[in-house]
């Protein structure tokens, strides 16, 4: 029998259930992947459904602030237009950091070079690939899509069409 977290004053039997790896020693919060100290493979416990929510949720999010805050710096009627470069890293960055936030829990790939990293590394399974790059590439769509219907006015009243393409 081995103690539970020092503080708790708890004796439990076994790993920790939050980490497959019985070298754990103390409970931790729960995490996806298992803990690094151990050899065992890191299996992403998430069903396929909620990989392909997540990620579909992350990019979407991404891309929708990121390709707003250009439209906004851009588009000559829009409140934000001529912000320049610095208002575009820093839109892009919220972008990423939200999309990241929302897509947590399936690991936050957001990105298809992160999904075959992954899966060159043994971390993820290849059925579950198709999940990410399918949520991935649903998410920008939406995304993209999103950020184009808030701005039609604007597109729609841009003389200049280098503009619209930017």
């Amino acid at each position: 029998m081995r103690k539970g977290h020092p503080r708790s004053g708890e004796d439990r039997t076994g790993p920790p259930p939050e980490f497959a790896c019985a070298l754990s020693g103390i409970a931790r919060p729960p995490v996806v992947f298992s803990c690094a100290q151990c050899t065992e493979a890191r299996v992403n416990t998430l069903t396929n459904g909620q990989i392909f929510l997540y990620e579909t949720l992350g990019t979407g999010i991404l891309l929708l602030l990121g390709c707003g805050v250009v439209a906004t710096a851009i588009l000559r009627d829009s409140k934000g237009f001529g912000g320049g470069w610095l208002l575009i890293n820093f839109g892009w960055g919220l972008g990423v950091m939200c999309g990241v936030y929302a897509a947590f829990r399936s690991g936050a790939h957001l990105n298809p070079a992160v999904t075959v990293s992954q899966l060159m590394l043994g971390n993820i399974t290849g059925g579950q690939a198709i999940f990410y790059f399918l949520g991935e590439f649903v998410g920008a769509f939406l995304g993209a899509v999103l950020a184009w219907v808030a701005f039609k006015q604007h597109f729609d009243a841009e003389e200049d069409a280098g503009a619209k393409l930017a």
